[in-house]
């Protein structure tokens, strides 16, 4: 399993969102799935037009050590 961490920028909002998924084709119905059981954070911010959709993830590096 990969960790990712997710930021979906959305009406003036940040959402943020840590969890573990298989592979990063199915990073978005993971992180919708995260939403609905609230396990994010939402903060309200200005700087992003609220009338688009911006969607970023990237994959956190698991160390064993």
């Amino acid at each position: 399993m990969k960790t990712y961490r997710v930021q979906c920028r959305l009406g003036g909002r940040l959402i943020v969102s840590e969890f573990q998924g298989q592979d990063d084709k199915d990073v978005r119905e993971d992180f919708i799935k995260q939403l609905k059981k609230g396990n994010a954070s939402v903060s309200y911010e200005s700087v992003y037009r609220p009338d688009r959709i911006f969607f970023f993830y990237e994959e956190i590096a698991n160390d064993s050590k």
